[in-house]
């Protein structure tokens, strides 16, 4: 929707005015005339054209008062249009004074919002920091806990596997032990089997001896009976049989004896053998438990220098561990530190930034204070002075001739778009209708009072959250703005590059 363009007026156009009202015009010259005309002897009229002149003259003193007449009522209406133009003016000026001071307010009350919320954030940051330094903490203390937990766990698992390697221990020696007892018992055992054997063998050998023996007895007997017999039957055949039986008798008594010193040798030699045997598996199970002790002595080395090795790891992890932790801890109370005095000079710039901004927007605005007190102390000498041009115009033009019609002096376009726009035009006083006089349809809505400044604070809004940067641009800009000589806001600061780039980026990431 298209505004209505209102044009103000310059000081210049002001002091153009009476200038306007001050030329020469057609009207006056022919009035100039008339009056000459009319002031001329009559002296040589008849007096048949006496009756005529004195009613010409009636007719002309009755233009004259009808003409008075509208050049009162045309004064009344231009000085009403002139005093609703001022009006108008007037409370043009009023509003833009007042859209100012609000301006000015609204700056001052955004300025001290800001700085409230950059210190409610700087509180808030250095809360957050605080609350994070104590979770920090609290998490490291946790995690210490839960590495005391662990090597309490550890020791508690550690002794209750030294607790099963001794039960391990004393069960393998109980093993050995009742092995070696079995061993022994089975030894002495397979000795009394031996002997038993050896006793139960030379009984038997005894009693093939003794059977063997009463067997020859017999056999000696029922010879002897033979020979007794024989002996009665024939004498030589005694003789030569006793001849015959004594190298036999010879025989079997040496064989005897051979079978008894054999029977004993063999045993004697089965008795050696069996302590050889004997001496040899003594030896071999002394030999094999000296093997199993000096095998369970190196495991039990190899045990407690395994033992001792981990619980020297373990200490150095425990000390490197706690050495780390520390150092950790150190050094986030040195990041802490710097981010706090980093975070402390960032917010004294900030300060500093924002008290040399509102002293300069305190200048900038008393500055403009001073200007619009110049302005209207111009303004209202200017009015004073086109009153009085006004008024000495409005006595020249009172002798206008009869049968002219007054001109009055033309209104600038500002003045009419700003009637036309607020009235339809001007009531007369003596009619009820509205006047035609400065009346003009612009087919425009009413006049919108509003400049750049609103634009620049909404911008203002929208690129609050950009760094300190753009800030000092944006002051660098407002000093040229408020020093130059075009109104205050006629025109925006150059927005830079880096604020372009950061604002597209913002756009990107919604």
């Amino acid at each position: 929707m298209a505004t209505a363009k209102v044009t103000i007026l310059s000081k210049a156009q002001w002091v153009r005015l009476p200038s306007v009202f001050n030329q020469p015009k057609e009207t006056e010259v022919y009035n100039m005339q008339a009056e000459v005309e009319t002031h001329t002897p009559t002296s040589n009229v008849s007096e048949e054209d006496k009756p005529l002149l004195a009613w010409q003259n009636m007719q002309e003193e009755n233009q004259a008062d009808q003409r008075a007449r509208g050049r009162r009522f045309n004064s009344v209406v231009f000085r009403k249009c002139l005093d609703n133009e001022n009006k108008l003016l007037i409370e043009l000026k009023r509003r833009k004074e007042k859209m100012a001071k609000d301006e000015d307010r609204k700056n001052e009350e955004m300025m001290q919002s800001k700085r409230e919320k950059a210190l409610r954030l700087e509180q808030e940051k250095s809360l957050q920091k605080k609350l994070q330094n104590c979770t920090t903490a609290k998490n490291l203390i946790q995690q210490i806990k839960k590495r005391e937990l662990l090597k309490e766990e550890e020791r508690l698992q550690e002794g209750k596997y030294a607790e099963f390697l001794r039960s391990l221990d004393e069960r393998h020696a109980q093993e050995l032990r009742q092995e070696a007892e079995k061993k022994a018992e089975l030894k002495k055992s397979n000795l009394q089997n031996q002997l038993e054997n050896m006793s139960r063998r030379n009984l038997n050998i005894k009693r093939e001896a003794q059977t063997l023996w009463t067997e020859e007895q017999k056999a000696k007997q029922d010879q002897l009976e033979m020979e007794r017999k024989l002996l009665q039957r024939k004498t030589k055949g005694v003789q030569s049989f006793r001849n015959i039986q004594t190298p036999k008798q010879i025989v079997s008594e040496n064989l005897m004896a051979l079978q008894e010193e054999k029977a004993a040798t063999m045993a004697l030699t089965e008795e050696q053998m069996l302590a050889k045997d004997l001496a040899d598996r003594e030896a071999d199970l002394a030999k094999q438990q000296k093997e199993e002790e000096e095998k369970r002595a190196a495991m039990f080395q190899s045990i407690a220098a395994h033992r001792q090795n981990k619980i020297r790891e373990k200490e150095q992890n425990e000390k490197a561990e706690h050495q780390s932790d520390a150092d950790w801890i150190q050094a986030q109370m040195e990041a802490d530190r710097l981010f706090l005095l980093k975070e402390k000079v960032k917010a004294q710039k900030i300060r500093e930034d924002k008290i040399k901004l509102h002293n300069f927007n305190v200048a900038v605005a008393a500055e403009k204070r001073a200007l619009l007190e110049e302005l209207k102390r111009e303004k209202r000498v200017a009015a004073k002075n086109e009153c009085r041009k006004l008024q000495f115009s409005n006595k020249k033009s009172n002798k206008v001739p009869l049968g002219t019609t007054l001109r009055l002096p033309p209104i600038p376009n500002a003045a009419q778009n700003t009637l036309a726009s607020t009235r339809g035009g001007f009531a007369s006083p003596l009619s009820v209708e509205g006047s035609k006089c400065l009346f003009a349809n612009t087919n425009q809505p009413l006049p919108r009072y509003s400049s750049a400044k609103p634009q620049h604070i909404k911008q203002l809004h929208d690129y609050n959250k950009l760094e300190l940067t753009y800030e000092e641009t944006r002051l660098f800009d407002l000093q040229q703005i408020y020093l130059s000589s075009a109104p205050a806001f006629s025109k925006l600061p150059p927005i830079p590059n880096a604020v372009k780039q950061s604002k597209r980026a913002m756009l990107r990431e919604s």
